[in-house]
């Protein structure tokens, strides 16, 4: 594997060229880099990179670690990921990723990680994650077709964007967020549902072969609208909440189109808000993914 090739301006990876990392090291089980500060990719009124940039960038190298503990590259996906975010980076700082395979057993790939301030040496978030090896489950036959055959893949319709009037509080606050413009979704009220959505671009693309959304855009879009729900449960003039951590499962491929998240509040404590969010494609019904993320509300 050739880290240049794949994390470079020639990079197929429209996605992996813009991460711009440097000192990249690859190991025997673990990869390691430098994601540098870029100010299209800050997040809020900060000098401070996104956390959904981070998870962006971080899932990816966690899957690069998948394939130098096999030693080649392969279809893989990921089955989960949880950060819990310690501290906010310090002002205009890179951050240093570490992606380690720790173990593969039964086709899972047990993953760890963590982002850590390259200014201060401070540690800025703790990653877990598994991934499925798809080729370890070669050998199995297709659910439910005993011939090993696999059944035929309904074609639907792309999906198209709400109708209405996009919120103008969501416009400012996309303003004001450079990684939120960068990634651009629209936040809709439709039939008394708050749905943020995506449109589809190439460089939203995690995996060119399938065409599949990356996983940690789709986290990102999941905390925006996970993030709406948080600050909507809080009493006119509290502060924003902080995210914790987040907890994400990935249930559902993926294709090249639009895609949509909601989220509700599952608790609203003193100082805790945990909130549930999911992101879709076709049918809201069949999530592609969902998750739980929680906010200090100190």
């Amino acid at each position: 594997m050739d880290p240049a090739f794949m994390f470079g301006t020639e990079s197929p990876h429209a996605l992996f060229s813009l991460f711009k990392l440097g000192d990249l090291k690859l190991g025997d089980n673990d990869v390691k880099g430098q994601l540098p500060f870029q100010q299209q990719f800050s997040g809020g009124s900060s000098n401070r990179l996104a956390r959904g940039w981070a998870t962006v960038v971080i899932d990816t190298l966690l899957g690069v670690a998948v394939y130098t503990r096999l030693k080649k590259a392969c279809p893989i996906a990921t089955v989960d990921l949880n950060i819990d975010f310690i501290a906010p980076p310090s002002d205009g700082a890179d951050l240093i990723c570490s992606a380690v395979c720790d173990e593969i057993r039964d086709g899972i790939a047990f993953m760890s990680g963590e982002l850590v301030d390259a200014k201060t040496g401070a540690r800025v978030a703790n990653v877990g994650s598994k991934f499925v090896i798809k080729e370890a489950l070669g050998e199995k036959t297709a659910r439910g077709n005993k011939s090993g055959a696999k059944p035929e893949r309904k074609i639907l319709p792309p999906p198209t964007m709400p109708d209405g009037v996009p919120c103008q509080e969501f416009e400012k606050l996309k303003a004001d967020n450079a990684y939120l413009k960068w990634l651009n979704p629209t936040c809709y009220s439709t039939d008394g549902d708050t749905i943020v959505a995506l449109e589809f671009q190439e460089t939203l693309i995690g995996d060119p072969l399938v065409r599949a959304m990356h996983g940690g855009i789709l986290t990102s879009l999941m905390e925006v609208a996970a993030f709406r729900a948080a600050i909507s449960a809080q009493p006119e003039g509290a502060s924003h909440g902080k995210l914790l951590s987040q907890s994400v499962q990935f249930l559902r491929g993926t294709s090249g189109h639009h895609s949509f998240a909601a989220a509700k509040v599952i608790r609203n404590g003193a100082r805790l808000t945990t909130v549930d969010a999911i992101v879709w494609q076709h049918d809201k019904a069949k999530p592609a993914a969902r998750g739980t993320f929680i906010f200090s509300n100190m």
